[in-house]
């Protein structure tokens, strides 16, 4: 038997997901906010897509990125990526994601070096991003 009460139900909701966001897009906030300045919509384009493109223009060498490394990073994750105490391994896992406990790194979790760098710069050192 077909379900009329569930084709109409869906159509009801639909017709106010439409209506409401009709109505949302009209409305108006006089006074409310501003409008954001080029400066701040600079600051605020943060995205870094899978390509490259919008990543900051790259520097240094391999032994600067190794002090960067040990300066801010190694307390938590090891010297060598290992992992300290309660926190998160760095390196390896590869083919765990599938596992009860899959464990979430660099090489198993995030596919592109855009995403790393986005969740880098966005929340470490922990604390003090």
């Amino acid at each position: 038997m077909f379900a009329w009460h569930k084709v109409i139900g869906t159509a009801v909701v639909i017709s106010c997901v439409a209506i409401g966001s009709i109505d949302a897009a009209e409305r108006k906030y006089d006074g409310v906010g501003r409008t954001p300045n080029p400066e701040e919509i600079k600051s605020w384009d943060i995205d870094v897509r899978p390509d490259g493109q919008g990543a900051p223009e790259g520097h240094g060498t391999a032994s600067e990125g190794e002090l960067v490394y040990l300066v801010n990073c190694a307390l938590c994750h090891g010297e060598f990526g290992e992992g300290g105490g309660r926190y998160p391994v760095l390196i390896g896992s590869h083919g765990t994601l599938e596992d009860m406990r899959p464990e979430k790194t660099i090489g198993s979790y995030w596919p592109y070096a855009s995403t790393v760098f986005d969740y880098i710069k966005r929340a470490m050192p922990f604390g003090d991003a």
